[in-house]
């Protein structure tokens, strides 16, 4: 079976009994159980199909691979954030296509952790939840990491990283990789060995890695599942006669208008990863899907950090190149990763650290550019006039040959992984597509704790340690994960998730959805501090196994009714930061004394006491928020303090603006911002700024001015523990003027109309307030 799986958009039908939104690992999962059980099966991917032999091969076809508004189908999928950066693959069988093909268990612990609902706790108490795992890796045709077909020995990169751990922690790992067959496979699709190229991460072009296109797919494809490439769903709506209404585009592959439709069905099975099954679910609770206020919270990077050990005194074979000098690769790369140290069983470090190659479409690039990277970043491990001279040598003969002899060829990719809170915001950005909003990513100790980490294997190799570029202060200081996981959350209500333990979304109310699942990472609720992949695979079959216990397998006829679809409302955004100082030594400032705050702020800026905090404050309704009287509006960010912890993020913000005061010509802005510390204890910041017409022209002062008071507890009611002040500094203000966004824009005339009547609103206010009184015949 390696013909094409997959069929034209144009051919998609008008309602299906299941239709599955993705194709990565929890939706060709539940593709494949639930069409061996007989349902009508209608897999859309939005990407194209991917087979061996068309994956990239050198850096202008991955150039060309690169998902991007032009190239929608592109295969790399790279999105760079604000707070953290995501890495996926797009096509038929999602980031199977280049993930590393790791299948590790997480432990028991993690799966009995609070955040899992109580059924997956009970019985990964009891074992039995593991047993979904055994089937899927046992579909996935999962083997131990091994030598090379005709090899005695392991790849130097894998005895290169036994090495440097000095043996504690070391273990080879299971990979989804066909290491002997040559032939057919038990889906009855055609494999070769693996040739230890090194390209797993770029898209295997041999046939041997076990992505989805050689297993789940064949199987649902072999019952009956139809599955569309180029199909993206954009939303969910209920449909009166019973079941769902999806819309989607059709996705052209070089980019153009695209075309919209919608399908019919019974059961939907949201699996489009962790931001585009999120994003899907918040569009469609902006057209009137009810779903649970959790939807969006709970985002993980899994923990995941990069870093390279360069130019080691020891040969690492980690280049992946098929030839040199026109002739076959004399040594085996591997797999991308085959081995890891395992730090798990030490609960003050409970991480894992992987080893890794560059693949082809890297090679050029790396070769010119991976020296200057080094001595720009590169912290050297060791030293010495001999040992700098070896170095050098072999930085030149990257420069001037290719060569397994050189740096690069000596350099060392480790992967790390493990918990970073699972505390991230996916949000829709103004034009309707998922980002995340995380302010304190870069500040969990698990990446500075894995940094170290890496830096300590790589002193044992005598490299020079490079961390992932995107950390660094001066380039963003981003975490880069290519395993994010949350935003649909299951867990044991919709106070805390958005689905159940088998993946059936809540209604607010507490009742479940007749036939609306999640079923990917999106529905796992914290890292897991492993490859995540695995873990995937094995929630999707126990919720194939629950949704085959509850729902008919009848196709339903097309919907009779035209679905009413309500625009979602312009909303707006804008993104604030401020920043000064509070004290825990002087805690009776009032709003009737603001001068006591004055002294708490000196007292702060004496005792080098700082507070910032940076808020993203969006209404999703314009309208709404002008015409009521409390104006509310919900922010997501952190609060950076010394009392308080670094970049402790936002878990509950509301922003209220111009709310009337008893006193004359007085109104206050309002934030409340509930955080947890970096002790562990809840705290509320409730600050407002006195919007008053004083002696004198003070707008600029009123308007910046943040009186704050810090509560132990989650409401204002709780005892103050620090008071101060902090302002909109004049950089800061004229950065915030350019984050003014329409949100749901339906038209450029459309957004500058919304856009006028906030303004009018804000400074109508700040006239009535300063100036109109003053006019005389005004008052």
């Amino acid at each position: 079976m390696n013909g094409t799986l997959s069929q034209k958009a144009s051919q998609l039908g008008a309602s299906y009994g299941v239709v599955v939104v993705g194709s990565g690992y929890g939706g060709s999962v539940t593709a494949a159980r639930l069409a061996e059980k007989g349902y009508t099966v209608c897999v859309l991917e939005r990407g194209r199909e991917w087979r061996p032999g068309t994956f990239p091969v050198d850096a202008d076809d991955a150039l060309r691979a690169l998902r991007t508004p032009e190239n929608p189908s592109g295969l790399y999928d790279y999105q760079v954030g604000h707070d953290l950066d995501v890495f996926a693959g797009n096509g038929l069988g999602g980031t199977s296509l280049i993930n590393a093909n790791v299948a590790i268990r997480p432990s028991a612990e993690v799966l009995t952790g609070e955040r899992w609902p109580k059924e997956i706790r009970d019985e990964a108490a009891s074992g039995k939840v593991f047993e979904y795992y055994d089937r899927a890796a046992k579909t996935l045709l999962v083997e131990k990491a091994r030598p090379r077909k005709g090899d005695e020995t392991l790849p130097k990169k894998t005895l290169a990283h036994q090495k440097s751990s000095r043996g504690k922690g070391f273990g080879l790992l299971e990979l989804a990789v066909n290491h002997e067959l040559e032939g057919v496979n038990a889906h009855g699709v055609e494999v070769k060995p693996c040739n230890f190229c090194g390209d797993c991460v770029s898209g295997c072009n041999v046939g041997a890695k076990g992505t989805l296109a050689m297993n789940y797919l064949p199987i649902a494809k072999k019952h009956g599942a139809s599955i569309f490439t180029g199909v993206e769903a954009q939303f969910v709506v209920e449909a009166k006669e019973g079941g769902y209404w999806v819309f989607v585009e059709y996705v052209p592959e070089g980019g153009g208008d695209r075309v919209t439709a919608r399908v019919h069905a019974k059961v939907v099975v949201v699996a489009a990863g962790a931001l585009g099954t999120t994003g899907i679910l918040l569009r469609s609770a902006d057209r009137g899907l009810p779903l649970s206020s959790q939807l969006g919270r709970g985002f993980s990077s899994n923990g995941d950090q990069l870093g390279i050990g360069y130019n080691n005194d020891v040969r690492i074979d980690s280049f992946a190149a098929p030839e040199i000098g026109g002739e076959p690769l004399p040594y085996a790369v591997g797999p991308t990763i085959t081995s890891l140290v395992d730090f798990r069983d030490d609960p003050k470090k409970n991480y894992i650290i992987q080893e890794g190659a560059f693949p082809r479409p890297l090679a050029a690039a790396l070769r010119r550019l991976s020296w200057e990277v080094a001595l720009a970043e590169g912290i050297d491990t060791d030293t010495g006039v001999a040992d700098k001279a070896r170095e050098l040598a072999r930085v030149v003969k990257d420069q001037i040959l290719e060569t397994p002899e050189g740096a690069l060829n000596h350099s060392q990719v480790y992967l790390g992984m493990g918990h970073d809170d699972s505390d991230g915001r996916v949000v829709l950005d103004p034009e309707g597509k998922p980002r995340i909003i995380w302010g304190s990513a870069c500040e969990k100790p698990v990446f500075r704790a894995l940094s170290d980490e890496i830096k300590a294997l790589v002193t044992e190799l005598g490299g020079t340690y490079c961390e992932n570029p995107r950390f660094n202060k001066a380039l963003g200081h981003n975490p880069v994960t290519v395993h994010p996981l949350g935003g649909s959350c299951m867990g044991d209500g919709p106070d805390t998730a958005v689905v159940n333990h088998a993946g059936r979304a809540f209604r607010p109310d507490g009742t479940l959805h007749a036939g609306l699942y999640v079923a990917d990472a999106a529905a796992i609720p914290s890292s897991v501090g492993v490859n995540p992949f695995l873990t995937i695979a094995a929630m999707a079959e126990r919720i194939a196994e629950h949704i085959a216990l509850e729902q008919p397998k009848e196709v339903p006829p097309p919907g009779a009714s035209e679905p009413v679809v309500p625009e979602p409302p312009m909303g707006l955004e804008f993104t604030e930061k401020m920043r000064g100082f509070v004290t825990p030594h002087i805690l009776d400032a009032t709003s009737a004394n603001l001068l006591r705050y004055r002294d708490a702020e000196l007292m702060a800026q004496r005792e080098e006491s700082p507070l910032e905090f940076r808020l993203t404050i969006m209404t999703d309704d314009v309208d709404r928020f002008i015409d009521s009287k409390e104006h509310v509006a919900r922010c997501e960010g952190y609060v950076d303090s010394k009392l308080f912890g670094k970049r402790r993020t936002v878990i509950e913000g509301k922003f209220n603006l111009f709310i009337e005061d008893d006193e004359a010509h007085t109104k206050r802005m309002i934030y409340q911002l509930e955080f947890v510390g970096e002790d562990g204890k809840p705290y509320f910041l409730d600050g407002f700024k006195e919007i008053k017409d004083d002696p004198g022209f003070d707008v600029w002062a009123d308007t910046t001015t943040l009186f704050t008071s810090i509560h132990a507890g989650r409401s204002a009611k709780d005892p103050i523990v620090a008071q101060g002040i902090i302002h909109v500094l004049a950089p800061d203000f004229m950065r915030q003027l350019t984050t003014f966004r329409i949100r749901n824009p339906r038209s450029k005339l459309a957004a500058a109309a919304k856009m006028a009547r906030f303004g009018k609103f804000f400074f109508g206010d700040l006239w009535d307030t300063y100036i109109m009184h003053r006019v005389p015949g005004m008052k």
